[in-house]
C-alpha cells in the first residue's frame, strides 16, 4: 500500500535533491564545521540556532526530537505525517 501519490513522490524526490545540491554548493550546513573548523554556508531553517523554536513558514512551534544519535527539528503543522 502506497501512502503517497506519484506526484507527491516526485515532489519529495525533487525537494530532497535540490536541498542536497544547495547544501553541497554552499559548503555544508551552517550549524556544523568541517575538518578545518569552518562553518558551512547553507543556512538551515529549523535547527538549534532557531532559538525561539518558531516555524519561519507558519509561526507554529518547532518540535525537537532525538534521531540516530542527534536531533531533528520540524514543524508539526507544515510537516504532517
Amino acid at each position: 500500500m502506497n501512502i503517497f501519490t506519484d506526484a507527491q513522490l516526485r515532489n519529495l524526490f525533487n525537494s530532497v535533491r535540490s536541498t542536497l545540491r544547495d547544501m553541497t554548493e554552499a559548503g555544508g550546513r551552517n550549524v556544523t564545521r568541517d575538518l578545518f573548523g569552518n562553518s558551512g554556508g547553507y543556512v538551515t531553517k529549523l535547527s538549534k540556532n532557531n532559538k525561539l523554536l518558531i516555524c519561519p513558514e507558519c509561526g507554529g512551534a518547532v518540535t525537537k526530537e532525538a534521531y540516530l544519535g542527534g536531533s531533528v527539528y520540524y514543524c508539526r503543522e507544515c510537516q504532517e505525517l
